[in-house]
């Protein structure tokens, strides 16, 4: 029978717990370096940018008029058909409870009782406005001023 000597059995118990507590640090630093989840009201802003910019991306594409309706509780895409405006399939939107929007400079449609519609023209003109979402505690405007460009904050 070979003899063993003690220095060479493998690791001693000091060594294996310094690589779990250096394993376990390094991964400790990698989740605090991750971005946090953006919350409730971002998700909705972003939510509602990019619909803007897609809407606004199909009306240039397609040589339509097309129209975001906004109230307080959410938003409708809309096509015009050349005689009234027919709502999108799958077009209408409502933000959770705790979140509401106000339009700023947002052009006034008698036709659809006095709604709030952002016109997505199909040359291209820039609309111009301002949206205001709000939770309750905050709130987050986004000002949106060119198709098919990023919508400023």
């Amino acid at each position: 029978m070979p003899l063993v000597r003690p220095h060479e059995r493998g690791f001693t118990l000091l060594e294996v717990l310094t690589v779990v507590f250096i394993i376990g640090l390094t991964g400790v630093m990698i989740v605090m370096s991750l971005p946090a989840s953006p919350d409730q009201l971002e998700r909705e802003v972003q939510r509602l940018e990019q619909s803007l910019e897609q809407l606004a991306e199909r009306a240039v594409a397609s040589g339509s008029l097309y129209a975001m309706e906004v109230t307080e509780v959410g938003y409708t895409a809309l096509r015009h058909d050349g005689e009234e405006w027919q709502v999108l399939r799958r077009g209408a939107y409502e933000f959770p409870d705790n979140i509401s929007m106000i339009a700023a400079d947002v052009r006034i449609d008698e036709d659809r009782d006095e709604a709030k519609l952002i016109l997505l023209d199909p040359i291209g003109m820039p609309p111009r406005g301002k949206l205001t979402l709000f939770d309750g505690e905050r709130q987050q405007e986004l000002a949106y001023r060119r198709i098919a460009e990023e919508i400023e904050r």
